[in-house]
């Protein structure tokens, strides 16, 4: 399965490696320019099944989008990428609560 993280955070690091450990492909959107850069090298050291992609172009290019972002940040990151998020399963993990 091919999965696209928008964010880069503590969720998305979990969520991207029970991904890769379960074989699936794994493309992470970083809202600021290079944080998913960091976070695929990371990845990539531990990585074992699955690959791990970052796009600097923040293309959605799996068929199931995660959205690991701040909850504030949800409306407007949904916002920014409706027009790829038709037909796609969403994954929405945030949460108001602090």
């Amino acid at each position: 399965m091919n999965v696209t993280i928008i964010g880069t955070g503590n969720m998305a690091r979990g969520i991207a490696t029970r991904m890769l450990e379960g074989g699936n492909s794994v493309v992470l959107v970083g809202q600021q320019p290079g944080d998913a850069d960091e976070l695929v090298a990371e990845l990539q050291e531990t990585a074992s099944g699955g690959t791990t992609v970052t796009t600097t172009e923040n293309r959605l290019q799996g068929d199931v989008v995660v959205l690991a972002v701040p909850y504030a940040a949800a409306g407007s990151v949904v916002q920014e990428y409706s027009d790829q998020l038709e037909g796609k399963i969403i994954i929405d993990i945030t949460n108001p609560v602090d």
